[in-house]
C-alpha cells in the first residue's frame, strides 16, 4: 500500500440513535420504509389468496429459501472437513465449528 492510514472515531450514543430511529421506522413503516414490504409477500396480481396456486407459490419461495440454506450448510460442512483434515482445529474450536454448522438446522 501506499502508506495511507486511515482513523475514524466511533460515537455509540449517536449510532444508537440512529439504529433506533431506523428501527421505529421499519415498525412504524414510516419514512423510507412507507411503501416497502418483503418480495416474497408481493404476489402476482392475479394470484387469489386461499387459492391452490397461492399455496404452490408460498411453497415454491420457501423451497428456493431452502435451497438457499442448505447449500450454505454444505459450505461449511466442507470448510470444516477442511480444517479438520489438516488438524488445525483443537477440539473446543471443533466444537464451535460445529454447532455453527447445526445451527442453521436447529433454528428452523
Amino acid at each position: 500500500m501506499n502508506g495511507i492510514t486511515i482513523r475514524f472515531e466511533i460515537d455509540n450514543e449517536k449510532a444508537t440513535e440512529i439504529a433506533r430511529v431506523v428501527y421505529e421506522q421499519f415498525e412504524n413503516r414510516e419514512g423510507i420504509f412507507a411503501n416497502y414490504s418483503m418480495p416474497e409477500y408481493v404476489y402476482p396480481r392475479n394470484l387469489v389468496p386461499g387459492s391452490k396456486e397461492h399455496a404452490l407459490y408460498f411453497y415454491l419461495h420457501n423451497l428456493d429459501r431452502l435451497h438457499d440454506r442448505c447449500r450454505k450448510i454444505m459450505e461449511k460442512g466442507k470448510r470444516c472437513l477442511r480444517a479438520l483434515s489438516r488438524k488445525v482445529y483443537p477440539l473446543k474450536k471443533f466444537c464451535n465449528s460445529v454447532i455453527i454448522l447445526l445451527k442453521p438446522l436447529l433454528d428452523v
